[in-house]
């Protein structure tokens, strides 16, 4: 659940908003070499992920888990908020869109939360 927090934290924090606006804008898509390394990041954000459910399948705090399969998912959903965030697209509190994901992806973790 820490990496979908941090992760996700970045829409809500206006600096690194910021940052990631500018890596959503048409010409930086034409920058040779970006789209491969921004890829490249994602791919260590999903094998990050898919460790920690793999993690969680093993001692059986996340016994559903597909970690290859919910990390690339996971991550789909995550970075998609942020960029809705990023376009004006999404007003929702930092605490609900969290709310949100934790609970389709992860309700063993979800059940554990107060409230």
């Amino acid at each position: 659940m820490a990496w979908i927090e941090e992760l996700l934290a970045i829409g809500w924090d206006e600096r690194a908003s910021r940052d990631g606006r500018t890596f959503m804008t048409p010409e930086v898509g034409l920058v040779v070499g970006i789209a491969d390394a921004l890829e490249d990041i994602y791919a260590e954000h999903r094998g990050i992920l898919a460790e920690v459910l793999a993690d969680g399948r093993t001692d059986g705090s996340l016994p559903a888990a597909e970690p290859e399969w919910d990390a690339l998912a996971i991550h789909a959903v995550v970075v998609r908020y942020l960029e809705m965030r990023a376009r004006g697209r999404l007003d929702r509190p930092y605490p609900a869109v969290l709310d949100d994901i934790v609970r389709r992806f992860l309700p063993a973790a979800a059940a554990g939360q107060p409230g």
